[in-house]
This record gives C-alpha cells, structure tokens and sequence, in this order.
C-alpha cells in the first residue's frame, strides 16, 4: 500500500499530490485545512482519507468515490451530504 502522512500545520495541500495516481492512503491529521481540494477526486486508488482534527468546513460531493475509509472528526463540518 502506498501512503503518505502529512505533516503538521498545511493550510492547503500541494498540487503536486494530485501528481501521486498510485497513492492509497492519504494521513492529514492536526493540520490547518479548510477544506479538502478537487483534485483529490482524481487519485483513483486513494482508498483512504484520513483528515482528523483539522478546520474542515466543508466536503464536495465526487471527493468518495474510491474511499473505503475516510476520517472526518474533530472538524467544523455541520453537515456531510448523503454522497456515500
């Protein structure tokens, strides 16, 4: 499994992420993100999200569709449309 963990305090992910096709798992926790880019969607063997603690406000719809996995607590999303 390829996986790759960030490291603390992003405020936005790196373009070149969208760069890594074959990534599997995906570790964002205790960073400063506001939200999750659209290019995420494009990682089509991205199996799991884990974004935990960080200041998600809100999820686009397309950004699921290859999860299995995907950690969300501890941010300031109020509501997650039904896209699963």
């Amino acid at each position: 499994m390829t996986t790759m963990i960030v490291m603390p305090r992003l405020e936005e992910l790196p373009d070149t992420l969208q760069e890594l096709g074959h990534l599997e798992a995906l570790h964002l926790n205790e960073n400063c993100l506001r939200e999750v880019p659209e290019f995420l969607s494009k990682l089509q063997h991205l199996k799991i999200l884990d974004a935990i603690g960080n200041g998600i406000e809100s999820w686009k719809e397309g950004l699921t569709e290859c999860l299995l996995e995907l950690r969300l607590d501890e941010n300031k999303l109020d509501k997650l449309a039904q896209v699963f």
